[in-house]
């Protein structure tokens, strides 16, 4: 059992990029490919005081049996028991994103394996989740919520997933388009490359993200 448990480790600790450092990328090679950044009329709605009306409509937006972090509290607990937990929820949150401080007990994570194919045989067959605390969950959500409306804006048309309102399947019909008889043998010499990268979210190196988003002019508050 002990053999198996540091498999597990060894490979996501791997494959989540644990460790790996590839050389700090400066901020002058970067800003070309930056065609978008914050104009300065974005900043209060992104870094404005978080209301109680947000807090509790966040959390009433999460569905009442989501898994549940560490603590074991799911959301639905948070909504039975707001008129008693209602205030103290509301001044821990809010107490974050004045201070930009959470406590580790809140800040911990649960991973769960989860089976990617009926039978895995394989480490790689499982899928890790991550299970967070209500109040971590809500915390991300205020800050997705924020900047979900102004992502349009930001993120170049040319990517059409996780953007509200865009959909991927425009891609995916353009890709057909463009494909249609490209086998024949006539026209100019050609060739199309497919990248894949495995667990690109998870890999990419926390210093390239800070400058990334410092380059696009996003409120140091909110980076930090």
């Amino acid at each position: 059992m002990e053999n198996v448990k540091n498999l597990i480790v060894d490979h996501f600790s791997k494959a989540l990029g644990i460790g790996r450092s590839y050389g700090s990328v400066s901020a002058d090679r970067i800003r070309p490919y930056i065609l978008h950044t914050v104009p300065e009329s974005l900043m209060d709605l992104l870094v404005g005081p978080v209301s109680d009306d947000e807090i509790r409509k966040t959390i009433f937006s999460i569905g009442d049996y989501r898994a549940p972090g560490p603590d074991g509290f799911s959301a639905h607990f948070f909504k039975e028991a707001w008129d008693i937990m209602g205030p103290s929820v509301c001044e821990a949150i809010r107490d974050f994103f004045n201070h930009g401080l959470l406590l580790k007990q809140m800040n911990s994570t649960i991973i769960s394996l989860i089976p990617k194919v009926q039978s895995p045989r394989l480490v790689s067959d499982y899928r890790p989740i991550s299970c967070y605390n209500v109040i971590y969950k809500v915390i991300s959500k205020i800050i997705a919520n924020r900047l979900k409306m102004r992502l349009s804006y930001l993120v170049d048309k040319c990517q059409t997933a996780f953007v509200a309102g865009r959909h991927i399947s425009d891609n995916i019909l353009l890709a057909q388009e463009l494909l249609h008889k490209y086998h024949l043998g006539h026209g100019p010499p050609r060739c199309t490359l497919k990248i894949d990268l495995m667990k690109a979210y998870d890999s990419i190196h926390w210093d390239f993200i800070i400058s990334v988003l410092t380059i696009m002019n996003f409120p140091p508050k909110m980076i930090n």
